[in-house]
């Protein structure tokens, strides 16, 4: 008898804890971080993957925001000679010197946006210091891997 006991007592306290984590899990509030903005969670990246101080996070924002503007236009008018390669596509009639034509104007476009690629890598690199740079050329590695196909990089986050 003693021993049914003593099992009761068990079960009745497992049962009593079991519903207070039910109702502890149920009423407790969950703890939601604050939305960054994309200048905030790219200056945080920075200063963690790259090192960079406060100061230096602020004028990478800053090329950042300016290598923006100018790709703006320019991938604007890629789009426009992409999307005309595109309405090739129901042209069969279409010359070779036409699709030629077209081809050269989206590589000059792509071009442009390499320029302005390079001159951005070139202020970042100027922005660093000495021991900055090897972090530097090894996130853009990394980036251009991903971005051709050589190779996936999970650690490199996503900025759009």
């Amino acid at each position: 008898m003693k021993r049914n006991q003593l099992l009761l007592l068990i079960i009745l306290v497992l049962v009593a804890t079991n519903l207070y984590l039910l109702w502890y899990v149920n009423n407790s509030q969950p703890t939601e971080e604050p939305k960054l903005t994309r200048n905030e969670r790219l200056k945080n990246w920075v200063q963690r993957d790259l090192g960079f101080d406060s100061a230096q996070a602020e004028q990478y924002i800053a090329l950042r925001n300016q290598r923006d503007s100018l790709l703006k236009p320019v991938n604007a008018e890629l789009r426009d000679a992409k999307m005309r390669m595109i309405a090739l596509k129901s042209n069969p009639e279409a010359s070779d010197s036409l699709v030629q034509s077209v081809v050269q104007n989206i590589a000059a476009k792509q071009a442009a946006v390499e320029l302005v690629y390079l001159a951005h890598f070139r202020r970042l690199n100027a922005l660093c210091l000495p021991d900055q740079r090897p972090r530097l050329d090894s996130l853009l590695e990394r980036v251009i891997k991903r971005n051709t196909g050589g190779g996936a990089d999970s650690t490199l986050p996503r900025m759009n």
